[in-house]
């Protein structure tokens, strides 16, 4: 399987910026790896340098070609379902713990 080269909706340059600025880990990750292969990596390096596999990392690619740097948002963060835990079970744990 080939990934598929880059469209190029960043600069390599702000691609660095956005990878070193991300606060969140997993979009750390997917700018890193955008980043990478903007820089003429191949899968192999990306993967060296990630850890994170050859189909992430072309999946990734594919749907930032689509998508642009939406597909590099880490979307959890917009969840609204209602917590797992009710305000009663959610007392019963310390803070931070």
């Amino acid at each position: 399987m080939r990934a598929a080269a880059l469209i190029p909706h960043h600069t390599s340059e702000e691609l660095e910026v956005a990878y070193r600025q991300a606060e969140r880990p997993l979009e750390r990750s997917r700018w890193q790896i955008v980043w990478l292969k903007s820089k003429g990596k191949s899968i192999p390096e990306i993967i060296d340098a990630t850890g994170f596999s050859r189909t992430t990392i072309s999946t990734l690619i594919a749907a930032y070609n689509a998508s642009g740097e939406q597909a590099l948002l880490d979307k959890r963060q917009f969840n609204k379902s209602d917590p797992a835990l009710n305000p009663d079970q959610q007392e019963a744990f310390p803070e931070g713990g």
